[in-house]
């Protein structure tokens, strides 16, 4: 992490590699890390302090990114191995799945702006990569014209999101869209 022309470097306590996901206005930034012997794991840096993030009852737990008002979205695997986004607002978890996902492959939760909106993606049951916002309560596809995939993976207090689009036969093209 860069503040001025000072870097501090971010290293989980005995993990073997660490990366950093989110960061909000107040620089408080979410990330990841993986011990050596493969346990898989997120966290919290705020004002020095590292705090663990494990979304209760889990086997992993991984943050995407963190609100500018600290509301933390990110994704879990169950005991079942089971993918599900999940959303940590006020030291509270809650479980947020797009209800066209696969229960198998489970959804993701990547970004969350200010105003609540968050995005992710989730596989179908053909294992077809779909990319959604939630706005309100309500899930809406993303969509590509053309695109055999879709991640989205950022999100700004606009409505504007990044992304990259898959066009057969692997031509990858890079995105920003205003979701209306």
């Amino acid at each position: 992490m860069l503040s001025g022309s000072t870097a501090l470097s971010v290293d989980y306590p005995g993990a073997d590699r660490t990366w950093l996901t989110g960061i909000n206005y107040w620089r408080t930034i979410v990330g990841n890390y993986t011990t050596p012997s493969g346990t898989f794991g997120a966290f919290q840096l705020k004002n020095g302090v590292l705090t663990s993030i494990h979304y209760p009852g889990s086997i992993s737990t991984s943050a995407g990114s963190i609100s500018d008002t600290g509301v933390i979205v990110g994704g879990y695997l169950d005991t079942q191995r089971l993918g599900h986004g999940f959303v940590l607002q006020n030291g509270v978890y809650t479980t947020l799945d797009n209800p066209k996902a696969d229960p198998n492959s489970g959804t993701r939760l990547d970004d969350i702006n200010s105003s609540g909106a968050i995005v992710g993606s989730y596989y179908d049951s053909n294992s077809i990569a779909h990319s959604f916002i939630y706005i309100n309560g309500v899930f809406k596809e993303i969509i590509v014209p053309n695109a055999i995939y879709v991640g989205v993976t950022g999100l700004n207090g606009y409505g504007d999101v990044t992304g990259t689009a898959n066009f057969y036969p692997l031509n990858y093209t890079y995105f920003t869209a205003r979701c209306q």
